[in-house]
């Protein structure tokens, strides 16, 4: 029996299915560390829709040979808080037990508010994009 089907089958899966992608800084942990390897899904987004909670790779949009790593926390239509530290969505405080705990509550500002393009939220900084 022949196996000449595996090296297509993977060149297939990994130019068009999943994309590895190599963590670069600290703004995911605890979840995701520095340096790690992960393996991103580039076809489910094709059949279903990003949701809070999912996280994200895209590229940086002044260098596209970085990527980003972020965690959705709004889509559209949701209205976004930062209050004290903590993250409203639709005016209910919304639990992230991924932050570390000196990222949560009231000692960590930044603060803002606005109607949700999109807000990616790493391990302790928020950016909003209205």
């Amino acid at each position: 029996m022949t196996s000449s089907w595996r090296l297509p089958t993977a060149i297939f899966i990994v130019i068009f299915i999943i994309q590895p992608v190599k963590v670069e800084g600290t703004s995911m942990q605890p979840r995701l560390v520095d340096q790690e390897r992960i393996f991103v899904n580039r076809f489910i987004y094709r059949f279903a829709d990003i949701q809070r909670g999912d996280i994200v790779v895209f590229w940086y949009p002044r260098d596209r040979n970085k990527s980003f790593i972020k965690r959705v926390v709004g889509v559209p239509g949701d209205e976004l808080e930062i209050r004290y530290g903590s993250l409203y969505v639709n005016g209910q405080r919304v639990d992230e037990p991924y932050l570390k705990a000196e990222f949560q509550g009231p000692r960590f500002p930044p603060q803002g508010e606005g109607p949700c393009r999109s807000l990616l939220r790493s391990g302790g900084s928020s950016q909003f994009e209205q």
